[in-house]
This record gives C-alpha cells, structure tokens and sequence, in this order.
C-alpha cells in the first residue's frame, strides 16, 4: 500500500463514545512521518477539526493545538505580545481584564471551541453583575484583540469576537470648567503644595502622566518653554519613565505667564523644603513629600479636597485638561493651533470633543452677523 502523502487523514472510532482523526504532519528529524490527531465526540465533529487543520497547513498555517485553552492563550498574549509592544499601564489594565474577568469566565473553554455565544452570554453575565456598558466594552476590546492576535498566530481560523456587538454605552458630556470657574480654582490653589501642578494642568492642557514626569532640564524658566519628553508609569511596581501617549505628546510648548510664575515660585520653594529625595528622581519637578514621583491617585485626591474646600462643582482632575481646551476654543484660537498644543493626533478630537463650546461661538457668530448687517 502507498504511503499516505502529508495532508492527508483517516477517522475511526477510539471508544464507545469517540472519534478520532488523524493526519500526516511532516516528517521527524528521524525521517519518520508525524501524525497528528483530533478528537470529538462525533465522527463529524473530528473530521471537521482535521479538515480544518489539513487547509490551514495547505495555506502553511502550522497545525493549531487543538487542547489550548482559552486562559492558556490570553496569557501568553499578554507575556509575548501585549507585554513587549505597549506601555506598563496599558499591559497592567489588559492583565487585569485576562486575571480578573475573562479567566474566570471563559479560560477553561478550549480556543477552538470558543463560539459567539460564549462570549455574548459572558458580557450580558458581567451586565448583570453590575459592570458599566463602557467597562464591558473594554472587556470585549481586550478579547478581539487577542483573538485577532490568535488568527495571526494560526492558533484559530477567525476572530469570534468580531461576531459578537459589545453592549452600547453613551459617552458623558464634558463638562469644563468656565472661565468664572477657572479663575476661582486658580484661587483657591495659591499657597498649596501643588499650586505649579494645577496651574499647568489647567492653563497648559498636559496629561497627568505627562506634567507628573516633567523634569527641571524638560523646563527653560529664562525662554519660558516646557517640553514633553515622558510620561510616569508604572512597571513591576515600580515607577518609571515611559513614552507619552501619543506621538503628537512629544512638543515644546510655550508656557503661559502665570504658569511660568507659578513653577518659578515652586521653584525656589523646592529648594528650601526639607525632602529627602529619593535616588534617581533628583531632577523630578513635582515630588511627594517622601521625595519620590506623585502617585497619580494622590493628586486626584488632593484635587478633591481643594474643589471641595472652594465650593466648586466636582470635575475629574482630566477634566482641567478639557477646561483649558474649551477655553482656548472660546477665545478664538485657532484649532490647529489647539491641536498641536494639547498634543491630540487628529483635529476633530479636539473640535468633536469640545462642541459645546463650538455651539455657543456659533450663536455669538450669528449675533456678530445680525450686528454687522442690521440696517435698524
């Protein structure tokens, strides 16, 4: 009888209540044939994972693991891919989706057999949990990722989750302060510990990550300028410089002249305040009483408490960024220039975000256009 050529397979029974498919995988360093089988409960559903696995290795997609699970892949995602291609932060949130909801849920189930409806019944169970639209969402985006990932891999045929619609979610209106409201937050942060902190955020427009990683040689004080060189981050537990967000992140800006004041002041008081400041971060603008990085949590905490104490309307510490955004729209900046500035990678996030403001400057147009041709 003829040597069965690579490709091709049999199926029988290994069982009362089994089929196996086999199949030729190439030949051994001994010179022997590889076989490779497939398994199922039916005689159908083996042949079909062999059928499948003899197109992929026509297409030279090497054979899968069909016994790889769902938990088995996610981590090796994260350790081969994720970890190695995005900042800590983004790999610490896509690890704690994997260990904290899609292990859990989904991590037993092999990858070959993971369905569309494994995964919508896996968002609607974390729904009812309690888990926000947005979060859920995120956790889907995590998966298709992943899949995607596992389709490039040869590991699966197609990307499951792409067949499955997240949950939908409306997005929160911005809400920046006015500039009433900013004047009186500037107030109220003369005098604390973070004044130069605040003060940059609100009148430069900088990401928290990005002003809490500013160094002293990052500032001219004479030229008055600031340069976004980093962005702090976390590794291992550990702080650390990272690459800012965004390419567009990385720029000179020309600093305002009350935020130059208010780091020359923050200047001149860090070199009288009795921090010992830990090795490596000599050079940090903003430190923490410890004399190490601030730890973002803390700033929106003390954020909080200077809202509160002022009488203003709680807004997240991200929300001075968009204040300054709305309030250079409103003064008739023009958009690119805004966009180069607060570092966004495309005009219409900066004009889609803030389009509240745009409609007020819409109806000022009109009045300025009635006043211009009005002939009574």
């Amino acid at each position: 009888m003829a040597k069965r050529g690579n490709g091709e397979g049999t199926v029988s029974r290994c069982g009362p209540h089994s089929w196996v498919a086999r199949m030729t995988a190439g030949y051994g360093p001994d010179g022997k044939q590889k076989r490779k089988s497939f398994y199922g409960k039916t005689r159908a559903e083996a042949l079909n994972k062999m059928t499948r696995a003899i197109a992929a290795a026509k297409q030279g997609i090497p054979p899968t693991n069909d016994r790889q699970t769902v938990g088995q892949f996610l981590n090796r995602w994260l350790e081969d891919h994720v970890k190695r291609t995005v900042r800590p932060g983004t790999y610490a949130r896509a690890e704690q989706a994997v260990r904290l909801h899609l292990q859990p849920r989904l991590g037993r189930i092999r990858l070959i057999d993971l369905t569309p409806k494994a995964i919508q019944n896996f968002m609607s169970e974390k729904i009812d949990e309690g888990l926000s639209p947005r979060s859920v969402q995120i956790l889907h985006a995590n998966l298709r990722a992943a899949l995607n990932r596992a389709v490039l891999w040869g590991e699966v045929p197609r990307n499951v989750a792409r067949l499955v619609q997240p949950p939908r979610s409306e997005t929160k209106p911005v809400q920046p302060f006015s500039i009433e409201e900013a004047k009186s937050f500037l107030e109220a942060v003369q005098g604390h510990r973070l004044e130069a902190l605040f003060t940059v955020a609100i009148t430069c427009g900088r990401r928290q990550g990005e002003i809490l990683a500013v160094r002293w040689q990052d500032i001219d004080l004479d030229e008055g300028s600031l340069s976004v060189r980093y962005a702090l981050g976390r590794k291992d537990g550990k702080y650390c410089l990272v690459e800012p967000k965004t390419r567009q992140s990385r720029r000179t800006i020309a600093l305002p002249a009350i935020a130059l004041n208010a780091l020359k002041a923050h200047h001149e008081g860090q070199q009288t305040e009795d921090v010992e400041v830990k090795e490596g971060w000599e050079n940090l603008v903003f430190l923490s009483e410890h004399g190490q990085p601030l730890n973002g949590c803390v700033v929106g905490r003390q954020f909080r408490l200077v809202l509160k104490a002022a009488g203003l309307r709680a807004i997240r510490f991200h929300d001075l960024r968009h204040s300054c955004c709305s309030l250079l729209v409103a003064q008739g900046v023009h958009p690119r220039l805004i966009m180069e500035s607060l570092g966004h990678s495309d005009i219409s996030i900066s004009m889609s975000v803030y389009a509240h403001v745009l409609s007020e400057l819409r109806r000022e147009t009109a009045l300025q256009m009635d006043a211009v041709l009005s002939t009574k």
